[in-house]
């Protein structure tokens, strides 16, 4: 049913060269263990006028704030040299593309389907529809409606969540001819400075061909149920957030889905540093500025997977946190922080090394200001990630309302069968659920 047909493809280059003293970028330590992929997401927005196609005029307002916005974040126009870690800033541009969907928003809000969506983006996870080795790539689809979807790929070798949000707001700004375009600054190479020492790829994702991609969401009473648990007249210190209640909650039925397993678990969260060095560093600090908390999980049966370890999956996460302070920060910012980091990990599989340890990850992007990127005709209505096959990944992101939470979830075929038949799960799960139908309707 879904027909996305390429309309052009088109290379933006910064308005203004960049300075001589500006071509060479050095990219940070937590830039080179980061993994080499897309961070990609799909932003969408009613029909911005009454033409039931994709205006030229807004297209154009959208290259050429691009273009300028490219000369604030310059090394995203640019180059990545392995060599020596560093992006060669030569202008050389980033893709944009215009496509046109057969067919009408509502209707693909009323049942997303990731499959589709990834046509709506410019990227895979690893390479850029073009074929060059971009670092930055942008997709604008037109619906039969009106509908606008902006599709946007950023290197995660030199951009984490929080900077593709600083970007994308930066951007937006500058579409709408706003007084308030937010001047990045790029402190990760000064604070974090590469080391040869270090692989470029440390922390790999793993792929496999047998893996499976869904969507969970949790409204905001199913949410307010999960958070209350238990700890409904406890001290507000002791409740758990959105995300650990989330990702306790995951992990649990994870646990139940391997049915007989005796592997361990190892759970990897993202975390940013920003707030959390001394002193803290503004959201409009670019780069990947973040770190890993590791917890780990002893094994056990199915049996042991009851309430009791969901409060205690949320202290695990909590408190694993309340570790990531300035002084780790400091020893992050050792030359030899990140093999630490490495090190740990290494350490806990060998822990495991008997019976082998199943690695999770999750990276949440909820409070990021996404629904935040207006470019001159409203806010998103619907903001979600393309579909990433990483085994045993998880992104969280927060549901159009602000208040709920999207779990965006990649595992084994054989495991998501059981996963997602999982009553407990189902319990907290919203179904149907239609991503923004309604409030496009209301439009």
């Amino acid at each position: 049913m879904w027909e996305v047909e390429l309309i052009s493809t088109d290379t933006i280059k910064p308005s203004s060269p960049t300075p001589d003293h500006l071509r060479t970028f050095k990219l940070s330590r937590r830039d080179q263990i980061s993994p080499s992929i897309f961070i990609r997401i799909l932003l969408f927005y009613p029909s911005p006028s009454p033409s039931p196609t994709i205006a030229i005029e807004f297209v154009q307002k959208l290259k050429t704030s691009l273009s300028q916005t490219l000369t604030l974040f310059y090394p995203l126009a640019g180059r990545i040299n392995t060599q020596d870690y560093t992006v060669d800033c030569n202008d050389q541009g980033v893709d944009f593309l215009v496509a046109k969907v057969n067919g009408q928003m509502h209707d693909f809000l009323d049942d997303p389907d990731p499959a589709v969506g990834d046509k709506l983006l410019p990227c895979d996870m690893a390479s850029a529809r073009s074929g060059r080795d971009v670092l930055l790539a942008v997709q604008v689809n037109g619906f039969d409606c009106g509908g606008t979807t902006v599709g946007v790929g950023i290197s995660h070798k030199l951009a984490d969540g929080t900077s593709m949000a600083a970007f994308l707001n930066g951007w937006a700004a500058m579409a709408r001819d706003a007084g308030d375009v937010v001047v990045p600054t790029f402190d990760g190479p000064a604070l974090f400075p590469p080391i040869k020492a270090l692989p470029m790829d440390p922390f790999s994702l793993t792929t496999k061909d047998n893996l499976s991609f869904r969507r969970f969401v949790f409204d905001a009473p199913n949410m307010a149920r999960l958070l209350r648990g238990d700890h409904g007249g406890g001290p507000i210190a002791s409740r758990p957030t959105r995300v650990e209640a989330v990702s306790a909650l995951i992990c649990r039925c994870y646990m139940k889905a391997r049915r007989e397993s005796t592997r361990a678990i190892v759970v990897l969260h993202a975390v940013c540093l920003r707030k959390r060095m001394v002193p803290p560093l503004p959201e409009s600090s670019f780069g990947n500025l973040n770190t890993v908390l590791v917890t780990s999980l002893p094994p056990e049966g199915e049996e042991e997977c009851h309430e009791d370890m969901q409060h205690s999956l949320e202290r695990q996460l909590r408190e694993a946190l309340r570790v990531i302070d300035g002084d780790y920060i400091r020893e992050l910012q050792d030359p030899h922080g990140p093999i630490k980091e490495l090190e740990l990990l290494n350490a806990l599989k060998e822990t495991y090394s008997k019976d082998g340890v199943d690695i999770l990850t999750f990276s949440s992007w909820c409070r990021f200001p996404l629904y935040e990127v207006d470019f001159g005709w409203g806010r998103p209505i619907w903001v979600c990630t393309g579909r990433f096959f990483a085994m045993n990944a998880t992104v969280l992101m927060d549901s159009n309302s602000g208040d709920g939470i999207e779990a965006w979830v990649c595992l084994e075929e054989e495991v998501m069968a059981n996963f997602e038949r999982d009553e407990e799960l189902l319990s907290f799960v919203s179904l149907p659920s239609p991503a923004a139908a309604e409030a496009y309707k209301l439009k």
